[in-house]
């Protein structure tokens, strides 16, 4: 693009060039014409002078024309190349929000756990520890229970985002590309915000339902894990009473954790799939503008 817009200016200077060039030559075909009185001498060149303004005021028209709409050309090309780059470094970004999403629901590749286990473990173990409290946990149930993890920790989205906050403010935001394209970023900005704030309302409850916990079936964990040799069942006697304060909580506890922790990973699921299906449009998009 840059060459062709090189190849228009040279072609218009060409064409002004020429347009002076003609003109030139009028004038002085008129300057040197002998008239025949002083009357028509006078009116002669009256009327030459007329046509050579009238060519300078045209020659000069229209190279402003030339001007104005190369320079319309020059500012579009900036416009396309800057949204252009705008478009990659979101593409950057919504890869980077897809890999934690994986991280923080499956953590497939085991990267940055920070000791906590990703959504769909703690989920699953919640699950397994419900339904044992229901059908009665014995002591052959407690390799289990003192070695799962069932608390995904308060992982904020942190979602990318700084392409659309930047575009945003520099007013660039609609001419990033198509009105369909636009429309889809915006949404997708809409959505992420609102999953943040849900994702924040979930970390407090399930951090709500952790305390409820943490005297009894927190405690024990605790103990286990700073001294699992001298660690006995015997010293937690609710466990194996479902009747029990203790027992009981940890039945709520564990059933409000699950389903938060459930419903937090389906939001991450689903930011996924938009990112998937925003990542096609932009890729299009570029496509279509090379």
């Amino acid at each position: 693009m840059w060459a062709s817009l090189q190849g228009l200016r040279e072609s218009a200077k060409a064409i002004i060039e020429e347009m002076i060039k003609f003109f030139r030559r009028i004038r002085y075909d008129l300057m040197e014409t002998k008239p025949t009185s002083a009357k028509a001498s006078a009116g002669l060149k009256t009327g030459r002078y007329l046509k050579y303004a009238i060519g300078e005021i045209i020659l000069v028209v229209i190279g402003i024309l030339i001007a104005v709409q190369i320079n319309d050309w020059n500012e579009h090309r900036k416009m396309v190349l800057n949204s252009k780059t705008h478009l990659q470094k979101m593409i950057l970004e919504l890869e980077t929000t897809k890999a934690r999403m994986e991280r923080l629901t499956t953590n497939k590749a085991g990267q940055y756990s920070y000791g906590y286990p990703p959504l769909d473990e703690a989920v699953s173990n919640c699950d397994s520890l419900l339904k044992l409290s229901y059908s009665g946990i014995t002591k052959a149930h407690l390799p289990f229970i003192l070695k799962s993890r069932f608390f995904s920790g308060r992982s904020s989205l942190n979602i990318q985002q700084d392409v659309f906050e930047q575009a945003k403010s520099n007013g660039q935001l609609n001419t990033l590309g198509s009105e369909k394209l636009v429309t889809a970023i915006k949404a997708y900005h809409a959505r992420c915000v609102r999953e943040s704030g849900y994702q924040e309302g979930y970390n407090d409850e399930v951090l709500r339902a952790i305390n409820k916990i943490e005297n009894g079936f927190g405690k024990l964990l605790l103990d286990y894990k700073m001294d699992s040799i001298n660690f006995s069942p015997d010293h937690y006697r609710w466990l194996f009473d479902p009747k029990s304060t203790a027992y009981q909580d940890m039945q709520i506890s564990i059933s409000l954790v699950k389903e938060l922790q459930a419903e937090s990973m389906k939001k991450m699921q689903d930011i996924t799939t938009l990112s998937d299906s925003l990542l096609v449009m932009i890729r299009d998009e570029l496509n279509t503008s090379q």
